[in-house]
């Protein structure tokens, strides 16, 4: 395995989405990632860990678990339950917003297609997602965020996307994703999708502890891992491999 980090710990930002530098536009572009894993398992830490390392967030939180973190400064993120408030906060200048919707906003695809109309038309916008699959339509994404996937890098979109049924998500999200990131799975049909995008194998998945993961970047010959956050020294460190 061959990757460009070396050693058993690295500073967060070293394993956090990276951003990459335009040659032609001379502009720095965001990189798009993943996290699959159960609830519970730590993908939602470590999609908020990443995300405080950008200024522009959009936070979609259909659960509304992400609000009542409380290692969320509530100075620094403010809560949206619509998604017009959403985007008079973020034409005001909000750089971080957490949109927690009803079930009945959730699942009005109109609305929800305009909210990722208003990022990508903002640009310049980190946007994690804590469930994709409630961004799509019959397994495919909702129009506008298709538009972010494959058109919003130049415009700084960055798609942090979270779900726990793999198996139900358009294998798009997988491949654009400059970086994936894998937490424990349970059930084989999600193990065994993954591990066909990811050099990581069904065992490897199925041994990983809550807040445990392995990651991925398409520019490298192999996985990373099983690594762990440590939120009070900012460093992601390896740990001891369970799979046989």
């Amino acid at each position: 395995m061959s990757t460009s980090l070396e050693g058993e710990a690295w500073p967060m930002l070293a394993i956090a989405p990276p951003r990459e530098l335009n040659e032609e536009t001379g502009k720095w572009e965001g990189t798009h990632s993943i996290a699959v894993g159960q609830t519970g398992f730590g993908k939602t830490f470590w999609g908020l860990a990443c995300a405080r390392t950008r200024e522009f967030v959009i936070a979609h939180d259909p659960k509304g678990t992400m609000a009542e973190k409380k290692s969320l400064p509530k100075k620094e993120w403010l809560r949206c339950t619509t998604a017009r408030q959403v985007v008079r906060a973020g034409d005001k200048g909000q750089k971080r917003i957490i949109y927690s919707p009803d079930r009945a906003e959730l699942h009005d695809m109109e609305t929800q297609a305009n909210l990722c109309e208003f990022v990508y038309r903002r640009g310049n916008t980190f946007f994690l997602l804590d469930e994709l699959t409630q961004l799509c339509d019959k397994r495919e994404p909702l129009p506008p965020l298709r538009d972010c996937l494959t058109a919003g890098r130049e415009r700084g979109i960055e798609i942090f996307a979270c779900t726990q049924e793999p198996v139900f998500i358009p294998n798009k999200f997988l491949t654009q994703s400059r970086s994936t990131y894998v937490f424990f799975m349970s059930h084989d049909d999600h193990r065994q999708k993954v591990s066909g995008f990811v050099p990581v194998t069904r065992e490897q998945i199925a041994s990983l502890q809550k807040k445990q993961f392995y990651t991925y970047r398409n520019t490298w010959r192999g996985a990373l891992g099983p690594l762990e956050y440590d939120p009070n020294l900012q460093e992601v460190f390896k740990v001891e491999s369970l799979a046989a």
